[in-house]
């Protein structure tokens, strides 16, 4: 692993190859015992968010970038108690990757993972191992995880690159994670649920929302939010602390994107530390029906997001404009293709992105 420490107060880590590979291994070994290290934790909390490949039509081109910037936008840092980690994982759209990194030019702790040449110069011969290598989400998890347990951060919530927090959620999930850990608890689901229709979610001024302020309360836009969804993840330093003891990693890199579904993991995660896992009704009461918001559906939204804090996840297509010199895209909504077909498009678009990065970088064609 290489590690490019530049001065502060910008601070890059570039990842070049994986680090070592242990493969998934749920145990119930991890416990709520503590270190006499934690209570001097100079870094209270970090917020993760990771930025890979947009695929389109599933999602926006320029996804990233313009999640990104609205997030930069709304979010006040000096209102936060954690500070906040950036992942720019395997980026082959090289004006996009630019524009993310552009962006994050005044952040202090970027972590780079860079593409690894020989991982996809056969795309053509090999193209499910490139798309793998370049889709590697769970890779991405697992170095944003070794890096603030490096620094030594104590309660660390892994994000989505489009996953929002008002200053409402931010507070009483760290409320919540302070008191859970009192509790004997070292991690935690951290309830979420999405932005439903870009139209109801425009400012008076006529532009397109794609999420909430950083100023708003839930009960003042529940309207335009879904039942809650598949939680994100908080992991306290203890549990860090264990897992690297036993030279394990917490996500499997060798499952492919959309081979293993995210609430496959966390039912592992669920069913193996459910004994030190705070939040479990954010996974529990969970549903895969977006557009159903029930009167109950509401109930458990705010009974939940209330004791545990909540994330929103913003929307995948928040307009429908691209960048100049970009292909004009339609946003999946103008199409009858189904999400399967669409998964199938994503490939074959990735892959002449990959092809055009070969060529541009090594003349591969």
């Amino acid at each position: 692993m290489l590690l490019v420490l530049l001065s502060p107060p910008l601070h890059v880590v570039l990842f070049k190859n994986h680090v070592t590979k242990m493969g998934l291994q749920f145990t119930s070994s991890l416990s709520a015992q503590t270190s006499s290290t934690w209570e001097h934790m100079p870094i209270k909390c970090s917020v993760i968010r990771i930025f890979g490949n947009s695929l389109y039509p599933l999602q926006q081109p320029d996804q990233g970038s313009v999640n990104l910037d609205y997030i930069l936008q709304q979010e006040r840092q000096e209102k936060l108690e954690c500070i906040r980690v950036w992942v720019v994982n395997r980026i082959v759209d090289e004006a996009e990757k630019k524009r993310i990194n552009n962006l994050l030019k005044n952040e202090q702790h970027i972590l780079e993972i860079e593409i690894e040449k020989p991982s996809i110069e056969r795309v053509m011969l090999r193209p499910k191992e490139t798309l793998a290598h370049l889709t590697d989400i769970n890779h991405a998890r697992n170095v944003a995880l070794t890096y603030v347990h490096g620094i030594g951060s104590e309660w660390n919530i892994l994000l989505d690159g489009n996953t929002f927090v008002t200053s409402e959620g931010y507070n009483k999930m760290v409320t919540s994670l302070n008191r859970e850990f009192l509790r004997g608890k070292i991690a935690s689901f951290v309830p979420m649920t999405r932005i439903t229709k870009e139209k109801d979610s425009e400012k008076t001024t006529g532009e397109i929302r794609i999420g909430p302020t950083f100023d708003d309360k839930i009960d003042e836009f529940e309207k335009h939010l879904s039942g809650l969804q598949e939680p994100h993840l908080a992991l306290h330093y203890n549990f860090l602390e264990q897992l690297f003891r036993e030279q394990k990693q917490l996500f499997d890199s060798s499952k492919a994107y959309g081979k293993q579904s995210k609430l496959y993991t966390l039912r592992q995660l669920d069913e193996q530390y459910g004994s030190i896992m705070a939040c479990r009704d954010a996974f529990h009461r969970c549903t895969q029906q977006v557009g159903l918001f029930s009167s109950q559906s509401r109930k458990d939204l705010q009974e939940t997001a209330d004791n545990c804090g909540y994330t929103i996840r913003m929307l995948y297509w928040p307009n429908n404009t691209h960048h100049e010199g970009q292909r004009a895209y339609r946003p999946p909504e103008e199409n009858n293709s189904s999400r399967y077909c669409m998964r199938a498009l994503s490939v074959s678009y990735l892959t002449e992105d990959i092809k055009e990065f070969l060529w541009n970088n090594y003349a591969i064609s």
